[in-house]
């Protein structure tokens, strides 16, 4: 059975509808057990407060990028109350995998914490940090549900691409790119509006997604 770490789009709590088809396929795809995927919450609206505080305010990266783990969290929160019998939040990568009937959701600060191989910068955000815990959890392929359908060239999603390609392209964040080199994992990227399309990704069929490669 695959494995994935998802990281749901801060944005979709604007969308709270989407939101929702987009848990309820996720929990049909754990029911099913095709593939077993942990979530990881976005920081978003959240981690954008941390960034313009610390130009007011002045303070170092470095406690900006603890906040700004923590402000995940707090989007973790907001999706784990709003859907209580569909998934658990979860604090270290053991509990990930045990089992109870609901899908896990990894507040990440914890576990960033212990280990802390992470750049202390705005170059890392939930892209990058969803993405290492697929590597610390030793999963096969990371997920980003955002509100695009994947990286567009002339006007057409792109299926495939290496990250060699994506040059200055902001989809992502700025260290997932060195990270995506170092780990060897794929990241896909898909739109949350489209949550069907999961099924394509884990079954590895050609769709309205992209798939970056190392």
């Amino acid at each position: 059975m695959k494995r994935y770490v998802l990281k749901i789009s801060g944005h979709l709590m604007r969308y709270p509808d989407i939101l929702r088809q987009l848990v309820i396929t996720l929990y049909e795809i754990y029911q099913s057990n095709t593939a077993l995927i942990a979530l990881v919450p976005g920081g978003s609206e959240f981690a954008d407060l941390v960034k313009d505080l610390q130009a007011r305010v002045g303070f170092n990266d470095d406690i900006a990028h603890w906040m700004a783990i923590k402000a995940m969290e707090v989007y973790g929160s907001y999706i784990s109350n709003a859907f209580p019998d569909i998934i658990k939040e979860v604090t270290n990568l053991r509990e990930v995998m045990e089992k109870q009937g609901k899908i896990p959701l990894i507040m990440p600060y914890e576990v960033i914490r212990r280990f802390d191989e992470l750049p202390h910068s705005w170059s890392v955000t939930s892209d990058s940090i969803a993405l290492y815990l697929t590597y610390k959890l030793s999963f096969d392929m990371t997920i980003l549900a955002k509100v695009i359908d994947g990286i567009a060239l002339n006007g057409k999603i792109v299926r495939r691409i290496r990250v060699i390609e994506l040059k200055d392209m902001d989809i992502v964040d700025t260290y997932i790119k060195a990270l995506i080199e170092m780990t060897g994992k794929n990241v896909a990227i898909f739109n949350a509006r489209k949550p069907w399309i999961l099924n394509s990704i884990i079954n590895n069929i050609d769709d309205e997604y992209t798939l970056i490669t190392p």
